[in-house]
């Protein structure tokens, strides 16, 4: 994951330019609190994008033609009560960031699965209290056991203002 600031300076644009692009949907980026993260993928993406002389801009030209924003998470269904959950604000502990980076995990992908109701490696008890949890407007947990061995939990506050990504031992 890279910042709005480490994608600019690797493109060669204005930070505001690469986060009005994030806004928009251009590019695909999640935010976290103030930050905007873009995944390593869609950095490869756009460097393949042609530059000449004015960047994006250039090939775009007629707003039209602007590539469609790919989505990492699926959009709630109403007829799905596991995939109502809100996540709210993104917060991620230092330790937790490391610890995905050192994995090659995308915090997006986790952050999918725990929206859709794919709690990890929880016990049966666990995950039918979450998915009571959706349902009663209660704190979930999911815990997810990272290539490396290390374990990771996202936890989503009652009231769906704030979702947190830690390791069990900054809890």
């Amino acid at each position: 994951m890279q910042t709005t600031q480490q994608v600019a300076v690797n493109l060669g644009y204005n930070e505001a330019h690469v986060r009005r692009m994030c806004i928009e949907g251009r590019i695909t980026a999640m935010k976290f609190g103030k930050q905007w993260m873009i995944a390593e993928e869609e950095v490869r993406r756009l460097q393949k994008l042609p530059r000449n002389g004015r960047g994006i801009a250039a090939k775009y030209k007629n707003r039209s033609n602007y590539p469609r924003r790919r989505k990492t998470m699926e959009r709630p269904k109403p007829h799905e009560a596991s995939t109502r959950l809100s996540l709210g604000q993104l917060v991620a502990t230092p330790g937790a960031l490391d610890a995905l980076k050192e994995a090659g995990v995308e915090p997006a992908r986790l952050l999918a699965r725990h929206q859709q109701g794919d709690w990890g490696d929880l016990g049966t008890e666990d995950k039918h209290l979450n998915d009571a949890a959706v349902k009663e407007g209660d704190r979930i947990l999911s815990a997810y056991i990272l290539p490396t061995g290390v374990k990771v939990w996202i936890i989503t506050e009652w009231d769906r203002s704030a979702t947190t990504l830690l390791l069990p031992s900054e809890y």
